[in-house]
């Protein structure tokens, strides 16, 4: 019996549906927000290690279906600029991703959850306070932001601070931001899928089929939200940004309490 089965067939259903449907929404709109608002919201009832499990091919799917669509198209030099833009960024992810997902099967999530919030909190503090937080990319600060995106996505599903910070505090444009933020996600999710295959593989045939089915809603609600993201400036797409991360940041600060 899994922690599921303690729920209506029905409440769990919808529940996961829902969470799904808005956390492609806020993706599809910032370019971020899928797996941290999925595990956020069923963490509540399902043990950490089983929602990562849940979310990571939903999560493969809807990341790379957000970095397609913010893509190159079919142009392999468009795909290859992509690549060394954001290659440390996406190697660092990678490496981190292997110790995260070490850590979720290892130490409580709690500090790490209190981490995250300290992180969201400075960056946005700074930018009320009109802190100018610039620094010019390189291959070192790319890979040290990568593995702590890594890190963090890896153990508690929460690679967008880490990597959004990073983006938007070297000055990356609104499609720069959905590029490199989503090309970490899809490497680090494949990390995931890969270490966590036999927890995914084991989750039963009705907790498969619903997510089946509420992958396939959040893909039309992401496509509505590209759409309406096209329609933001620059300046109300950085406010969305950092309302986006504040949100998670207060939610994280009540999850790490909670996993005391």
């Amino acid at each position: 019996m899994t922690v599921l089965d303690h729920f209506p067939a029905t409440e769990t259903e919808v529940l996961t549906t829902l969470t799904f449907m808005l956390a492609a929404l806020l993706h599809g709109l910032s370019g971020m927000g899928f797996q941290m608002v999925t595990t956020s919201a069923l963490a509540g009832a399902i043990p950490l290690e089983t929602v990562v499990a849940m979310v990571a091919v939903p999560a493969l799917l809807i990341n790379l279906s957000a970095l397609i669509t913010a893509g190159p198209g079919l142009s392999f030099s468009g795909w290859w600029a992509v690549g060394r833009r954001f290659g440390a960024l996406a190697l660092g992810c990678v490496l981190g991703s292997v110790l995260g997902v070490w850590l979720l099967q290892s130490v409580p999530p709690g500090p790490l959850y209190w981490l995250m919030a300290a992180a969201i909190f400075l960056f946005v503090w700074l930018d009320r306070r009109r802190v100018v937080w610039q620094f010019t990319p390189s291959g070192g600060l790319a890979l040290v932001f990568g593995l702590s995106t890594g890190l963090l996505g890896g153990s508690v599903n929460a690679m967008a601070p880490p990597v959004t910070i990073y983006l938007l505090a070297s000055q990356a444009d609104k499609n720069e931001v959905v590029l490199g933020s989503n090309l970490c996600y899809v490497v680090g999710t494949v990390v995931q899928f890969i270490l966590l295959r036999d927890q995914i593989t084991a989750l039963p045939a009705p907790q498969l089929e619903t997510l089946a089915q509420a992958t396939l809603l959040a893909l039309g609600a992401l496509w509505l939200g590209v759409r309406w993201r096209e329609r933001l400036s620059q300046r109300r797409f950085r406010r969305l940004m950092l309302a986006v991360l504040a949100l998670l940041g207060a939610r994280a600060l009540f999850q790490g309490w909670a996993a005391l």
